[in-house]
């Protein structure tokens, strides 16, 4: 082993720039590796998820209400009481807290999130989205009320509104029905511009045709005490993936615990490992290069330790040992050189390219690591080996005769 530290050093203090270039393209050699593989991956996952229709994570609320009838009401209504401590239930203060849980990379996929609020007694749906952690006005949501309602005076809400929580509100009246609505009349003031909701005047700032018979409010509007009924949906822009539906999972485990539960999607499984016939050959095609550009660099210091080798030799170490000694040299070389190309993908690379390749970011596992390592490693031990011995037999130089040693 000495001899090979002995060499190393030598290699670096007399060839330092061969060496560096030795270095560098076992580094290169493993990012392209690693990045063919994760391009592949995210090919392969890309169709699966383009099959896919899931577009949407659900949580089913474990809190009960008691529906209790009122002949005031249109269509069958019912006013809903909780029967459950206020802790089975998620509050509006709760699920501030949830959402602020998720990152920007996250939310940014999101079209809205929709959630049934229990107002006055009385269920309100709810659509926003999040931004930095803050609850914020849904821009998709406001295209579809564009696209599939008509607002017949007024406007739809700003972001300024939403974000601060201001008292405004927007009134449906579908065949000019609702208006006239016990969960709406009741609560309108005479001149018809402003709702009694919470205890708080909303100021009415639009009307419009829609079938539903509520009053819109922003959801940053209400008292923090607010409770939320039946379920919360996360809407995506696209279809969702295992990594999407895992964080939901663990956030809402960590703040909402047994108030709510994630409801099972059918979604491609991420952890497969597509290790084809393609992406094998395409390691092994890139692993060859590799090897002989090392080969080649590596051949041209064999060329210039002629006097090394002959003193070797002549002090009796075997034609096998010389092998060998220069073997592990190229070991001891090319491991830490693909160890720091692997970190260094990991870690740098993949972070800039995941944001261009949705499906590239969880394509990576140990067993992946160790397979891809394990390629490289015999192929270019095979490689090498064949060189060292070309290299020593067909020299005459340095086909030194020496001792058994």
């Amino acid at each position: 082993m000495k001899y090979i530290w002995c060499n190393i050093k030598n290699f670096f203090k007399h060839k330092k720039l061969i060496f560096i270039l030795t270095v560098f393209s076992v580094i290169c050699s493993c990012i392209m590796i690693h990045f063919s593989y994760g391009l592949y991956q995210n090919y392969q996952l890309k169709k699966e998820y383009d099959l896919s229709d899931e577009r949407e994570i659900a949580l089913s609320l474990q809190g009960d209400f008691d529906e209790e009838s009122d002949k005031e009401l249109n269509d069958d209504e019912s006013y809903f009481k909780p029967v459950d401590s206020v802790d089975n239930y998620i509050t509006m203060n709760l699920l501030k807290k949830y959402v602020a849980e998720f990152n920007n990379s996250f939310t940014d996929k999101l079209k809205y999130i929709e959630a049934t609020a229990i107002v006055d007694q009385l269920p309100f749906r709810m659509n926003f989205s999040v931004k930095d952690g803050t609850i914020i006005n849904s821009d998709e949501y406001e295209k579809e009320i564009e696209n599939n309602a008509k607002l017949e005076s007024g406007r739809y809400f700003t972001d300024k509104e939403y974000r601060n929580g201001e008292k405004v509100a927007i009134c449906w009246d579908y065949l000019h029905w609702n208006t006239m609505s016990s969960p709406v009349s009741s609560r309108m003031a005479v001149d018809k511009n402003t709702l009694h909701i919470q205890g708080k005047d909303y100021k009415i700032i639009a009307y419009g045709i829609i079938d539903v018979d509520r009053p819109t409010i922003p959801v940053t509007s209400l008292e923090d005490t607010t409770l939320f009924h039946q379920r919360l949906v996360f809407h995506f822009k696209k279809p969702i993936r295992q990594e999407q539906y895992n964080l939901v999972v663990e956030k809402t485990n960590k703040i909402l615990g047994d108030r709510a539960v994630v409801e099972p999607a059918n979604l491609p499984d991420d952890d497969a490992v597509y290790l084809y016939n393609t992406i094998i050959m395409v390691t092994i095609f890139i692993t060859i290069v590799s090897a002989i550009n090392f080969a080649i660099l590596y051949r041209y210091i064999l060329s210039s330790r002629k006097q090394s080798l002959m003193v070797y030799r002549i002090c009796g170490m075997s034609f096998a040992r010389v092998v060998l000694l220069y073997l592990g040299e190229c070991v001891v070389l090319t491991v830490p050189a693909y160890v720091i190309g692997a970190l260094l993908f990991e870690h740098v690379i993949l972070k800039k390219v995941s944001k261009y390749y949705d499906y590239m970011s969880n394509s990576y596992s140990s067993y992946v690591y160790m397979v891809l390592f394990a390629i490289y490693f015999i192929l270019s031990l095979l490689i090498l080996l064949f060189m060292i011995i070309y290299a020593l037999k067909t020299d005459k130089e340095l086909d030194v005769k020496g001792g058994t040693r």
